[in-house]
């Protein structure tokens, strides 16, 4: 939602009258976490959240004015709050032991303790005298930690408590996400004008092919995220111009369009609404892409079919 409506933040009942969601019965409030949040000023914004990927750590933290707050889903208590700056980004790893946060200057890893109160210990960190632009980890990949910090016209590659493997150029190209292969030895990387780079992180160099993804209107690739359990080749869930989504299938070069058929749903307008996130399920028999405009938010569940290479809106 913050992505898509360009930093006019809409929470809380205010957000449900003026973004209602559609095709639901009904819905809930299960439980507030706001008991022993403190804004430290009337204009303090929560920067970014992250929820626990393992079930039976029942934890969210939430950055805040370089602090970040830690969560127990369950009691609803604050644990507790340290300081750091993730106004950038902010990720789990490493089963959720491990924490990268980044700031517009610098990246940090956290470890946490196996106790759930006990405060995280400053693992690494690194400076950068360029701006960050975008931090990218090869989560669900098969390896130790591999990072990618991304400024205004280079990257750095590093590896486990960051370590830096290569500064690379970028010659020009506009890069917006990044995507990592199952091995962790190559990043795809979306521009601006609707290309897909393939670049080789153990000796740093650019592979030859390019694919072009929207040559005929020269859009933004604006998102792409592999299907992590799919080994046998790379497949990746694409987004365009937050306006449309492909499959594309590095090996056999060739992407195949996401079939919204939203349609049948009078009540969803479509056609005036963005992509504003897209994620697949660890297992890659699922992903979700959310939508979202003035008026209206909602969010297709698809299935994906490896046998037939089909995609089928649930």
């Amino acid at each position: 939602m913050y992505e898509a409506h360009r930093d006019k933040r809409i929470t809380g009942n205010y957000h449900q009258e003026r973004v209602p969601l559609t095709s639901f019965e009904s819905f809930k409030k299960i439980e507030v976490y706001d008991d022993e949040l403190e804004f430290p000023s009337k204009t303090s914004k929560i920067s970014l959240v992250q929820m626990s990927s393992e079930p039976h750590r029942n934890f969210f933290l939430l950055g805040m004015e370089s602090v970040v707050y830690k969560y127990d889903l369950v009691t609803k208590e604050l644990l507790f709050k340290f300081q750091a700056d993730a106004t950038v980004h902010m990720n789990l790893y490493d089963g959720d032991d491990k924490l990268l946060v980044a700031s517009e200057h610098i990246v940090r890893l956290w470890d946490f303790q196996d106790a759930g109160t006990m405060l995280p210990e400053l693992w690494s960190s690194e400076e950068f005298p360029e701006k960050i632009e975008h931090v990218f980890l090869n989560e669900h990949s098969r390896g130790s930690l591999k990072l990618i910090v991304l400024t205004q016209d280079k990257f750095y590659v590093y590896k486990n408590r960051l370590e830096r493997e290569h500064e690379i150029p970028l010659y020009g190209i506009k890069v917006l996400c990044c995507a990592f292969n199952y091995e962790s030895t190559e990043a795809y990387f979306g521009d601006d004008s609707g290309n897909i780079y393939a670049w080789d992180l153990i000796t740093g160099i650019q592979k030859e092919r390019v694919f072009v993804i929207s040559s005929e209107f020269n859009l933004p690739v604006t998102s792409i995220e592999r299907f992590c359990s799919v080994q046998e080749e790379n497949l990746f869930l694409v987004t365009i111009n937050r306006r449309t989504a492909e499959l594309y299938y590095e090996k056999r070069i060739f992407n195949k369009p996401v079939n919204f058929e939203f349609a049948t749903n009078k009540e969803i307008d479509e056609e005036n609404m963005t992509i504003c996130n897209s994620k697949v399920s660890f297992n890659s028999k699922f992903f979700v892409i959310g939508l979202v405009s003035e008026e209206q938010s909602a969010f297709g569940l698809f299935q994906y079919n490896r046998d037939n290479s089909q995609s089928q809106l649930v």
